[in-house]
């Protein structure tokens, strides 16, 4: 299915320049109530100003993910992780740990897990849009704010940072696009309503999620819940990424040769994959490619220059590493190359959030490297 990409890059530009020019106004009444001090023509000012603008940004996303917890937390859900930037906060055994995490395209993300499934009936309204909600009210705040300070330049001009930039995080995730790296708050909430089947996905990829956090693998989980969604189900962006949760599945499982059919019949298709997704199943193409001994063309093939530019986006993800141990191994038999990429994946799998996946992947990496010798002792 295709995105509208331009879609999104048309808001981008509109809300940017709504923000610079709401931004000018801003600062011109903020120099009017200062009384002559001079805000433009003083470095100092101008500085602080700016500082504190571009905080006010940073903290928006840090509401938004907040806004997910405190309306999840509302609804009967339960905190399952907590992320700004690559600062992930995660629940496991018992006990919440700071681990290092980031996904290409998302600025934080917060993660619980839900009530009770009842058939497709739980809550899911509040925990969706509790983000868009959260810069919303902040935005309204910031606003009456702004006016109570604007005799006192920095911090009028961070209210008017916090305003602007609420309602811009409100607009680009609560806008229903289906346009961006990963869909948005907006797009989820109305494919969860119009699909039970949504509904089903979302739930079980929390509880996946639950289960890694208890260090139980996919493979050793309930089966059930990785079978491939309907026909229908693959018009819907959250439905259907359960065909990738299977793929995961199936790789952690190393049953490789179902896994490398699936992610053929995916890419293939015309199905509501997100960006990321084709992304990362491409990336274990790739590798299952490798591992298979597979010609070079295929390989070539899978790896041109947009999924290049993709991993290299992507560089600090385990998976990713992994793949890439596997290209300078085997493809470019590079043992040099390859140590280099194993320390960065030590380093990367350290941070990781779920030890479950550091396993699998690491049984992954040996798997190259079986094939690597297997190669050189034939010739």
């Amino acid at each position: 299915m295709k995105k509208n990409h331009g879609a999104a890059v048309l808001v981008w530009f509109l809300y940017m320049f709504l923000a610079g020019i709401l931004l000018a106004v801003c600062m011109v009444h903020v120099d009017r109530a200062s009384e002559g001090n001079d805000l433009f023509k003083s470095p100092l000012w101008m500085l602080a100003a700016l500082a504190a603008f571009v905080l006010s940004f940073y903290l928006q996303t840090i509401i938004h993910e907040l806004g997910h917890l405190v309306f999840g937390l509302m609804t009967g859900y339960k905190f399952s992780s907590f992320r700004v930037g690559s600062f992930m906060w995660i629940k496991e055994e018992g006990k919440v740990r700071l681990k290092r995490f980031s996904i290409a395209g998302t600025g934080g993300q917060c993660i619980m897990l839900p009530p009770e499934y009842n058939d497709g009936n739980y809550k899911y309204g509040l925990y969706q849009l509790g983000g868009v909600l959260a810069n919303v009210i902040t935005a309204v705040i910031s606003l009456v704010l702004f006016f109570l300070t604007a005799g006192t330049a920095p911090v009028a001009i961070f209210f008017t940072g916090l305003f602007i930039s609420g309602v811009t995080f409100a607009a680009l995730n609560g806008i229903p696009l289906n346009s961006l790296q990963v869909n948005n708050d907006g797009s989820n909430f109305v494919e969860l309503r119009k699909s039970k089947e949504a509904r089903r996905a979302v739930w079980v990829q929390l509880a996946i999620v639950e289960g890694m956090g208890q260090n139980k693998r996919p493979r050793d989980m309930d089966q059930e819940w990785f079978r491939m969604p309907t026909e229908e189900g693959r018009k819907n962006y959250l439905a259907m990424s359960m065909a990738v949760f299977r793929e995961n599945m199936l790789m952690d499982a190393h049953r490789f040769e179902e896994a490398a059919d699936l992610i053929d019949e995916l890419l293939a298709g015309d199905y509501a994959l997100a960006a990321i997704y084709r992304q990362l199943l491409t990336c274990d193409r790739i590798y299952l490619e490798l591992i298979g001994g597979g010609d070079r063309g295929k390989v070539e093939e899978l790896c041109d220059d947009k999924q290049k530019a993709a991993m290299k986006q992507m560089a600090g993800m385990i998976y990713v590493l992994r793949t890439e141990y596997a290209y300078a191994l085997i493809y470019e038999n590079d043992s040099e190359k390859a140590d280099k990429i194993l320390q960065a994946f030590e380093k990367a799998a350290a941070k990781h959030p779920y030890r479950v996946e550091v396993e699998s992947e690491r049984e992954l990496i040996v798997q190259a490297v079986v094939l690597a010798r297997l190669h050189q002792s034939l010739h």
